[in-house]
């Protein structure tokens, strides 16, 4: 169906000689994103009447628009929870899918160009808006560091080199839910040896809240047009830049709050209490720290803009990086002046609430205890 609009449309041609004879292409030379190329003809239709992956994406984007008249048959996946869909019938009832106002595709840089041709067949059956609001989320490769390669088997333990490129082709790479399992596996070994009392279950809880934290701040610290060498280590490292470290910094300020109940002092300060509180017992450094969170909004609109998820990390990790370099600088159970350990616990309810939300955003649960 996708096909006969491009073929209506003029957009492809049958070529009659060459190397693509027998073949239906989409000749760019006219276009200004193709200019230049030596080969700027793509072919849709091979002779032998099979079609290109890029073929396949024209006709996908359609569907994801709504425009194509046509959809997929859906049944629901109970292992998993979620539809999935199916060359069968399919069930009546399915909620609906497809029918977007804008689409992103989420594939890596190299597919830059393919992805080009995909707007451009959009705009060649007469969606010019929906070729305009079709958005390739791009980000380099996705490779493994040395070592991650090696405890996975991709790599001898004598073999050298800066990382792994993953490649689907030559049989290199891992799937998420592989890599989240052996995450988990390693988290749990490493709290075993940290929390001894903790029973089965708990312990099981916890190396799952940490390994998701740890795979998805990983994925979204780097810049987009920054290889990804993704490290077990680094990953789960309590300390620098990993989600276990942020979930750290939320559970030392859980811990400040239930100390003070155990205390029998007051876990929160109120906005009426905060407001009557003389400015100067804010120190300088805590007052960068509420300058940092109050920023937070500022960095998750520019992270959306961009498509820079990496912006929001990086402030959430800013802003844990500034509460922990004055955690014992500025003690509050031990505080004997009411007003400064208000002033204090203000801070830290700032800190928690906004870097729960920018935690949120990225995905990163918040344990109870680590």
């Amino acid at each position: 169906k996708a096909f006969g609009r491009l073929k209506d449309s003029g957009a492809v041609r049958l070529e009659k000689e060459g190397k693509n004879a027998g073949c239906w292409v989409m000749p760019l030379a006219q276009s200004e994103e193709f200019a230049g190329l030596e080969d700027p003809d793509k072919v849709i239709i091979r002779s032998d009447g099979t079609v290109t992956y890029v073929g396949k994406d024209i006709a996908y984007q359609l569907w994801k628009f709504g425009l194509l008249g046509q959809d997929f048959g859906y049944r629901f996946w109970d292992e998993e929870g979620v539809w999935e869909t199916t060359s069968g019938e399919g069930a009546p009832d399915h909620p609906p899918f497809g029918g977007a106002s804008r689409v992103y595709n989420v594939i890596d840089v190299r597919q830059s160009y393919l992805q080009k041709i995909v707007r451009a067949g959009l705009q060649a059956v007469g969606h010019g808006a929906e070729a305009e609001r079709s958005i390739h989320f791009a980000y380099e490769m996705v490779a493994l560091s040395p070592a991650t390669a090696r405890l996975l088997g991709f790599l001898d333990e004598d073999a050298e080199g800066k990382f792994l490129e993953m490649s689907g082709r030559k049989g290199i790479g891992v799937k998420a839910d592989d890599l989240l399992d052996r995450l988990v596996a390693k988290s749990r070994e490493e709290i075993a040896k940290r929390n001894r009392d903790l029973g089965e279950e708990e312990l099981d809880g916890l190396a799952r809240e940490i390994a998701i934290a740890a795979l998805r701040f990983f994925m979204v610290k780097a810049t987009n047009n920054r290889v990804i060498a993704f490290d077990f280590d680094e990953a789960l490292s309590f300390e620098g830049e990993s989600g276990p470290y942020l979930q750290y910094s939320l559970v030392r300020a859980k811990n400040i709050r239930r100390r003070l109940r155990e205390a029998g002092l007051p876990d929160e300060v109120s906005p009426e209490e905060v407001a009557g509180l003389p400015a100067e017992l804010f120190s300088d450094d805590l007052w960068d720290l509420l300058l940092e969170v109050a920023q937070a909004g500022d960095a998750v609109e520019k992270g959306t803009e961009s498509l820079e998820i990496s912006l929001i990390a990086r402030q959430a990790l800013g802003i844990a990086q500034r509460f922990n370099a004055l955690y014992h600088k500025h003690p509050i159970l031990q505080e004997k002046d009411p007003q400064v350990r208000a002033a204090r616990l203000a801070t830290v309810q700032i800190f928690r609430r906004g870097l729960e939300t920018l935690g949120d955003l990225l995905g990163i649960p918040v344990p109870e205890k680590m």
